[in-house]
């Protein structure tokens, strides 16, 4: 996002929420950090507005930044953390296997550091951002302890 929109330029930006779905709030996160002025276009992701499908129209989900009316659309697809929560069986066993050695990754990146930058907040975080809001949420509803005591490092970040 900060290099598609550069830091405070005047231009107009306007970014899309669902209350409900933490994914839409990374460019949202960014726009505020950057203290940059944007409007928020509230949308509920289970009755998808046309002008989200027009903004998205191949992936047909948030987050989406519209800046000088120039869409800016999800970057980041994350499959092999919804299918853990979503599949079941042998695929779900697999889909686990990837995410922890994802998650094994992130925490190697956080040895020594704050965030993932260092002492700055950078795009890794906003990144992984929704994993403060929603892991926890995800480990209820499905019983399984992702983060738990397996990630310390990651832990503290959060």
């Amino acid at each position: 996002v900060k290099d598609e929109i550069g830091d405070n330029n005047g231009g107009r930006s306007e970014a899309f929420e669902d209350k409900v779905i933490p994914f839409g709030l990374r460019p949202i996160w960014v726009l505020k950090l950057k203290c940059i002025q944007y409007e928020s276009i509230d949308e509920d992701l289970s009755n998808k507005s046309a002008l989200l499908l027009q903004l998205n129209p191949i992936y047909k989900k948030m987050p989406v930044l519209v800046h000088n009316g120039k869409p800016i659309s999800e970057s980041l697809l994350l499959p092999s953390i919804w299918s853990v929560f979503t599949k079941e069986g042998k695929q779900r066993e697999e889909d686990m296997k990837k995410l922890v050695e994802n998650l094994k990754l992130a925490e190697e990146e956080l040895q020594g550091k704050r965030f993932f930058k260092g002492d700055k907040i950078g795009v890794a975080d906003l990144e992984f951002g929704w994993l403060a809001n929603f892991m926890s949420v995800f480990e209820k509803v499905t019983g399984f302890k992702v983060i738990g005591g397996r990630f310390p490092l990651l832990s503290a970040w959060i």
